[in-house]
């Protein structure tokens, strides 16, 4: 896929305990945080991909079946109304 997402930081288990307000805690706390809106644009985004797929997949179908029915409607017209594919 085109899109690239930062994996989530694992907050290792260290033998020192770290105090919650020491720098080296929030640094570490702050990297593994994932932020709430930048996950619902990602959802967005993946979400409009999926739907312009559902999109072209649906268009393709319906060129395909036009076609197979001009291509009966030719043959019909050429061998007569007998004829029919199987």
């Amino acid at each position: 896929s085109g899109m690239k997402t930062r994996s989530r930081r694992i907050i290792v288990p260290r033998k020192e305990e770290l105090h919650e307000r020491s720098k080296k805690f929030r640094k570490q706390v702050e990297s593994a945080v994932v932020e709430g809106s930048a996950v619902v644009a990602a959802a967005a985004t993946a979400a409009n991909l999926s739907l312009f797929r559902v999109e072209a997949s649906k268009a393709r179908s319906e060129a395909a079946a036009r076609r197979e029915e001009e291509r009966v409607a030719h043959l019909k017209k050429l061998r007569g109304e007998r004829w029919l594919p199987s």
